[in-house]
């Protein structure tokens, strides 16, 4: 399991036994907003970690090793933000001007298309794309003119500004973490709201992640990282 704190340093744990396992070159430090904060991404298969923090940095290391296989900065433009891996396995992230991917099978590095703000939040499928909109999110279908069959799939629950959003490796649930100190999951089909967390404190849950597996969700929010059971139960799948 990985986390990135406020100084842009990244920690390791051994899942079998949460001892430390590693810590990783600092980035630059957290610098006032969210889409500044320090966002951390596994590759489908596990093997390679992305690390992003104050707009002007990304790393990508490689698993066991923790060698630094890929390093991006531009500390003139402020921008850098990580995106997500695609199901290709090529890394998306932002910077000032354009979006970009790269790519570990021989360390492409290419330009896709305008920078997405760190809005948008591709399906591991790429399939669907999740907005980001004040309370709510929209899921929508990119390869076509219309969103979703006819009117964009709107999750709605949140009592404040949705901070981050995750896909599950399936790209069959959401989940969402707001300014209102909850974090929910979401089925994308039915768009029905599975599980709610927090609530009593309005302490965001700003940093969540999925295991490469889908069976773990991490869910990180002041000084402390919960790891949770992800794993969809009988009734989530048959409501």
């Amino acid at each position: 399991m990985a986390a990135i704190d406020g100084t842009g340093t990244v920690r390791i744990w051994k899942t079998v036994n949460w001892q430390p396992a590693a810590v990783l070159q600092q980035l630059p430090p957290f610098a006032g907003t969210s889409d500044a904060e320090g966002r951390l991404a596994w590759s489908p298969d596990g093997k390679c970690l992305a690390a992003a923090c104050g707009w002007t940095a990304l790393k990508i290391w490689e698993n066991d090793t923790w060698r630094e296989v890929f390093d991006y900065s531009d500390k003139l433009n402020y921008g850098v933000t990580l995106v997500g891996w695609s199901s290709s396995g090529e890394l998306r992230f932002d910077t000032f001007n354009d979006g970009k991917a790269w790519n570990p099978m021989g360390g492409r590095l290419r330009v896709v298309g305008a920078p997405a703000r760190g809005q948008l939040y591709p399906s591991p499928d790429e399939r669907w794309v999740a907005l980001s909109k004040s309370e709510e999110i929209q899921v929508w279908d990119p390869w076509t003119r219309w969103r979703w069959p006819s009117l964009p799939r709107v999750l709605r629950g949140h009592s404040d500004i949705v901070l981050n959003v995750v896909w599950s490796p399936d790209s069959r649930r959401l989940v969402s973490g707001s300014q209102d100190g909850t974090a929910k999951i979401w089925d994308v089909a039915s768009g029905q709201e599975l599980l709610t967390f927090g609530g009593a404190e309005r302490l965001s849950y700003r940093a969540l992640a999925f295991s490469p597996d889908g069976h773990r969700l991490a869910m990180g929010r002041g000084n402390t990282v919960r790891i949770l059971d992800a794993r969809p139960r009988s009734a989530e799948a048959h409501p």
